[in-house]
């Protein structure tokens, strides 16, 4: 009596009809080559697109929700709006579900499917549309062989870029970005204008922030964005940014290293 069913296999293996044997044979060999390539994660990106113009940017540090064997787990996307599911069999039969918080909080809770195409592909896009107070997946749109990363979409905003980067410069085009995603005059915007003042999203507050990246060429986590309070604060972090030596210390050459001892807070800015 057999205990094991490989052991019923490799007993009677060589007293089977040879085409069941090929055929046998294949079909393992199919299966560990599968469950050698199948993808153990997939990747997406997310976005945020305004329905105005139809320009995005990425969703950054935005939570979402997957299930794992009944269990709620809770992951967000990174400072590039990059979001890694990961899945629980090589072997997926349905779509994966997932629930995803654009502005933060319960009630903007979207659920979206992963198709199958898209899981065997392992990878996909979610694009939000906050004013259709919609969301979508689709197949992801590029992807860079050469650093094996994705080809982040960053749409360039209505703002002119400044040619040079000053504080001056810096100062203009945080204004007007502001002006354009609040719709707010540009002549009721001071540089102590509370950023909560704005009355934008976090969805869109996120759009913000990425375009100002984008357009400055900064990488910079959304902790330290998340401490600025008014307009200047923002004109403040993007110089330090862009200028490493702007602060006084050797030590602390990048932006994320300056808020834990919160030097960009107390940096004053050249005219």
């Amino acid at each position: 009596m057999f205990t094991r069913p490989e052991e019923f296999i490799f007993e009677n293996f060589k007293s089977m009809p040879m085409w069941v044997r090929v055929v046998s044979y294949f079909a393992i060999l199919l299966v560990v080559i599968y469950g050698y390539m199948a993808p153990k994660y997939i990747n997406g990106m997310a976005y945020i697109k305004l329905e105005e113009n139809g320009l995005q940017q990425y969703l950054k540090s935005t939570p979402y929700n997957i299930m794992r064997d009944g269990r709620a787990i809770k992951l967000t996307t990174n400072e590039e709006g990059l979001m890694s599911i990961p899945l629980s069999t090589i072997f997926h039969t349905k779509p994966i579900k997932i629930d995803v918080f654009p502005n933060g909080y319960a009630g903007s809770s979207k659920q979206v499917e992963i198709p199958l195409s898209n899981i065997m592909s392992g990878e996909f896009t979610l694009t939000y549309i906050e004013e259709k107070d919609s969301m979508y997946v689709t197949s992801i749109e590029s992807i860079d062989v050469k650093t094996g990363g994705f080809n982040f979409i960053k749409s360039s905003y209505a703002a002119s870029k400044p040619k040079e980067v000053t504080p001056k410069s810096i100062r203009a085009y945080v204004f007007q970005s502001v002006a354009e995603i609040s719709k707010i005059d540009i002549s009721e915007i001071e540089k102590d204008t509370l950023i909560a003042d704005l009355l934008i999203s976090r969805s869109k507050t996120s759009y913000l922030y990425a375009q100002l990246e984008d357009t400055f060429k900064v990488v910079v986590w959304s902790e330290i964005w998340n401490e600025a309070i008014t307009i200047n604060d923002l004109v403040k972090i993007l110089y330090i940014a862009t200028n490493p030596n702007a602060v006084n210390n050797s030590a602390l050459q990048k932006i994320n290293e300056l808020s834990k001892f919160q030097l960009w807070q107390k940096t004053e800015l050249p005219n």
